[in-house]
């Protein structure tokens, strides 16, 4: 407990180390015996305005806690990577409006756009508009240009999806090796007999994308592998089985590498500047914006 004080209707304030959660007890007559005394400070007794502040007043304290707590973490500093666009999908709103791999995003309709978590909000709330403009450079120089998207036709699920990819923007992202990093015990793939190490191929032997193997498992039924171990290529077959979430799983992880140091950069702001960002961001978080 950092601090601690009681008033003198006997109502306590405090504030902890750990601000987590919260609790409150409210005298009322209604759930309770009230002494004679003590009545006149019940829940029940207080005007419709003191009652609605008494319920206002949890939520409203952790609106604010997390805006302060933003604050510090923008005026702090937080690691983050650059909004470069690796590739384009194919015939997709981005590949229609000639946006090309390479190129970093500098603004959407004028706002700036430092990361990606910024570019999906801001994404997420043209939803419904016929267009939206980005402002785009080639990455590592300053020739910026703009491109207009049409989203006349674009849905997403953005509990399930991002904004950009929804319109064929991947971006730069830490890359997945198929070389196994963990085998769980007792999984279908320590059944099948595979080893830290061992390097997971496609059919023809080449390298195999992990979204692609993911979505294998997803399917329930027993698949071939083929497996680099030693400088040998041999098959294995793996039986997918349900976790107890009911999911399909093979218990294995592959090698995930980190993105380059070109690409990474770090999202800090000036006092002023780092408070409405956190009033920003928190207001996005509850809709208001």
């Amino acid at each position: 407990m950092i601090w601690r004080r009681t008033d003198k209707l006997g109502t306590e304030f405090a504030i902890s180390a750990i601000p987590l959660g919260g609790y409150v007890k409210m005298l009322d007559g209604r759930n309770e015996e009230v002494p004679a005394e003590l009545k006149s400070q019940a829940f029940e007794s207080k005007s419709v305005a003191q009652r609605a502040f008494v319920i206002a007043a949890g939520p409203l304290a952790n609106f604010i806690f997390a805006i302060l707590a933003y604050w510090v973490i923008y005026s702090v500093g937080i690691p983050s990577v650059k909004p470069v666009i690796e590739n384009v999908t194919s015939n997709s709103p981005a590949a229609m409006a000639q946006i090309e791999p390479n190129t970093q995003i500098l603004a959407i309709d004028g706002k700036n756009t430092p990361d990606w978590e910024t570019i999906n909000l801001l994404l997420t709330d043209k939803l419904g508009s016929d267009t939206v403009e980005l402002t785009l450079t080639p990455f590592g120089e300053d020739r910026p240009y703009q491109r207009i998207i049409n989203l006349q036709n674009w849905t997403f699920e953005p509990d399930k999806e991002t904004a950009f990819e929804t319109l064929g923007i991947n971006p730069v992202s830490s890359k997945v090796e198929m070389t196994l990093s963990k085998v769980v015990e007792n999984s279908p793939a320590e059944k099948a007999g595979l080893l830290i190490g061992d390097k997971i191929l496609a059919e023809n032997s080449t390298a195999l994308d992990w979204k692609a193997f993911v979505a294998q498992v997803q399917q329930g039924q027993p698949f071939t592998i083929k497996v680099e171990r030693n400088q040998e290529i041999f098959d294995k077959t793996l039986q997918p089985e349900k976790n107890q979430e009911g999911k399909w799983f093979v218990g294995l992880s592959p090698t995930f590498l980190k993105v380059g140091e070109q690409y990474r950069t770090e999202l800090k702001y000036g006092i002023l500047d780092a408070l409405q960002k956190g009033v920003e961001r928190q207001a996005k978080f509850l809709g208001l914006l």
